[in-house]
């Protein structure tokens, strides 16, 4: 079995990037959506590239449960 790095991408207006995230999800979840188009790659050449750009993004975990 290959590993794959899977990528998702959106343009979306939001005052926070926490907001972005959300309104992200919320169209992957919504049933309706048309939005399931993704890049694929399992070339370790794409993964450097990306893991050198992560530096340029806020990561926001939506599952992040603060009363825990």
């Amino acid at each position: 079995m290959k590993n794959y790095l899977v990528v998702w991408t959106i343009d979306i207006d939001a005052d926070s990037p926490e907001e972005a995230a959300q309104v992200a999800r919320d169209i992957q979840l919504d049933p309706k959506s048309t939005a399931m188009v993704f890049g694929v790659s399992h070339s370790e050449v794409v993964r450097k590239a990306m893991f050198k750009l992560q530096h340029r993004f806020v990561r926001v975990d939506l599952d992040d449960d603060e009363e825990a």
